[in-house]
C-alpha cells in the first residue's frame, strides 16, 4: 500500500523489497527492519534499533 501510495504522488524516493519465503501474513516481522530504515533515511532521521 505505502508503495501505490508513494508512485502515486510520484515521490522518488520508492522501494519495493520481495521477501523470499514468507507470506503475506508472515511478511511484517522481517519487513519493519527495513521500514524503518527506509523513513529514516527518506527523513533524515536514524532509525532507532532494538537489541
Amino acid at each position: 500500500y505505502l508503495w501505490r501510495m508513494f508512485k502515486e504522488v510520484q515521490h522518488p524516493a520508492v522501494e519495493l523489497h520481495e521477501l523470499q519465503g514468507f507470506d503475506h501474513g508472515q511478511m511484517a516481522e522481517p519487513a519493519f527492519p527495513l521500514l524503518t530504515r527506509f523513513v529514516g533515511t527518506t527523513t533524515g532521521q536514524a532509525a532507532e534499533t532494538k537489541p
